[in-house]
């Protein structure tokens, strides 16, 4: 293996291949607005580190139990947070597995950079961290794959950055304003074994369509590690019970899929005032529900929430997909700001 040389220590380099790629949705016609990102992380055979003094790895044996961790930072949280398995004693490891994220962006691309930590796993006391790198996503590109062989460092302090807001997970949404007397694409459902069945549906309801597709390394909210998670949806302002709805509640997941279909009937000239506020919660049965995180779309937000609701207004009876980022305080709309208690929604 090739060595790094650095600082009077001897490292050895950690063989990765990312690739950053995308995928057509299963819900709507095949469309530039409704596919899904998603960056991959292979770990190659082996490559580890030459020197286990120089990185304080207390192991008499000169042996450790490695593992990795992957973040994408800024903003790293347990949300984004995903782990090989541990390969015991050796400082040659072979993992011989991926790692997906998924809900990846274009702003992600440009702005974000991933860490890789390898670890040591210990037993009996706190695990340590051997080193670590970073890949700038903006080194990548659409559909391409590409090798890294990165030497590992000791740990870097984590830039602060207070604008960040902790990312809680992501939620894939599927909005579409379906006209009066239109038509809206949708593709059939379907199994592995099944070719997708493509349908075109005259719509007896007009008005917003919202999709709730499916969420992705969401925060745990539960000892076990996991949450049971479900969506609530408020359209305002002004429409009270009207306007909102809720998915069912998935059991011990962090990734779930939901796949389900809300309407709300107004007219196309109503669309440029309405807003939609996205909730992801964790179910409990004994006390109140843990709120994991939301994300508010309409007008008077920024950003992709802004532009996803105008993409759907330019789009009528096309479905448009978008991935968002939840956050622990989504944004309040200064028209008519909304407030969290507990497990119930108010609109002030």
């Amino acid at each position: 293996m090739t060595e790094c040389i650095g600082h009077r220590q001897t490292y050895r380099k950690l063989h990765i291949l990312v690739l950053y790629d995308r995928f057509v949705s299963t819900f709507y016609e095949k469309n530039a607005a409704s596919s899904t990102s998603f960056l991959e992380v292979f770990f190659l055979k082996h490559g580890f580190v030459h020197d286990l003094q120089a990185l304080n790895v207390p192991d008499a044996a000169g042996h450790v139990d490695p593992y990795v961790k992957l973040h994408l930072l800024p903003g790293a949280s347990r949300a984004t947070k995903l782990r090989t398995r541990t390969v015991h004693g050796t400082n040659a490891p072979c993992w011989n597995e991926s790692l997906t994220y998924l809900g990846i962006t274009d702003v992600d691309m440009e702005t974000r950079t991933l860490r890789l930590s390898v670890c040591d796993e210990d037993k009996l006391g706190p695990n340590v961290c051997i080193g670590e790198t970073r890949v700038p996503l903006r080194r990548l590109r659409p559909q391409q794959s590409r090798t890294f062989s990165v030497c590992l460092e000791h740990p870097l302090p984590l830039e602060r950055r207070t604008a960040w807001p902790e990312e809680r997970g992501r939620i894939l949404i599927s909005l579409c304003f379906v006209p009066a007397c239109s038509t809206v694409s949708t593709r059939a459902p379907f199994s592995t074994n099944q070719s997708l069945a493509t349908r075109s549906t005259l719509s007896a309801h007009s008005g917003l369509h919202v999709c709730i597709v499916r969420c992705a390394h969401l925060a745990a909210m539960d000892p076990n590690g996991y949450s049971d998670p479900y969506v609530k949806l408020l359209l305002g302002p002004g429409l009270g019970r009207l306007g909102k709805r809720k998915t069912v509640v998935k059991k011990r997941t962090l990734n779930p899929e939901f796949v389900q279909e809300f309407i709300f009937e107004f007219q196309a000239a109503e669309l440029k005032q309405r807003w939609l506020q996205v909730m992801v919660w964790d179910y409990d049965v004994a006390r109140f529900d843990d709120f994991i995180g939301g994300v508010v779309l309409g007008m008077g937000t920024q950003g992709e929430a802004r532009n996803h609701w105008l993409d759907c207004l330019r789009q009528p009876g096309m479905g448009v997909e978008r991935w968002h980022p939840l956050t622990s305080s989504p944004l309040a709309l200064t028209s008519s700001p909304i407030t969290l208690h507990s497990s119930r929604l108010t609109v002030n």
